[in-house]
C-alpha cells in the first residue's frame, strides 16, 4: 500500500479533512454518491482503487468540502464591510489609552455597515466564496 504524498502541512490537512468526511458520512453513503459500494471507498482510502475527476468532485460535494485557491485564514468581505471593520478597529486602537471610556463614536454609514455585518453572522466569516 502506497502512502499519500503529505509533503506539506496543507496536504496533510486536506488528507485528514477527506478522511474525516468519509468517516462522518460513512463509506456506504460515500460510495452510493458515485454509484459504488462501501468496499470501493474502503479500497480507495488504502490507494487500491482510483476515481475519476468527476467522481472526486461529486464526493467533495457530498462531503460538504470545497476547493479554494486561498489560504485558510483569508476571508472575502464586501468593500463596505471592510471599511466598517477598519474604522471600528482604528477607533478601538485610538481609544485603548482611555479604558474608562466604553463608547466610541462612528459615522452613521459605518454603523449601518456594521449592522449588515452582524446580520451576516460571525460564523460565515470562515467560509470563502
Amino acid at each position: 500500500m502506497r502512502k499519500p504524498a503529505l509533503e506539506s502541512k496543507k496536504s496533510a490537512n486536506n488528507y485528514a479533512a477527506i478522511l474525516t468526511a468519509i468517516h462522518e458520512l460513512g463509506v456506504s453513503h460515500s460510495g452510493e454518491a458515485i454509484g459504488r459500494d462501501a468496499s470501493f471507498i474502503t479500497r480507495l482510502k488504502s490507494n487500491e482503487k482510483k476515481i475519476s475527476l468527476d467522481e472526486f468532485i461529486t464526493l467533495l460535494t457530498v462531503w460538504n468540502l470545497e476547493l479554494t485557491d486561498g489560504d485558510a485564514d483569508k476571508v472575502k468581505v464586501d468593500r463596505v464591510l471592510f471599511k466598517a471593520l477598519t474604522e471600528l478597529s482604528h477607533k478601538q486602537i485610538n481609544n485603548a489609552q482611555e479604558p474608562h471610556d466604553e463608547r466610541t463614536t462612528i459615522s452613521s454609514s459605518v454603523y449601518q455597515a456594521l449592522l449588515v455585518f452582524a446580520r451576516i453572522g460571525i460564523s460565515n466569516l470562515g467560509k470563502t466564496q
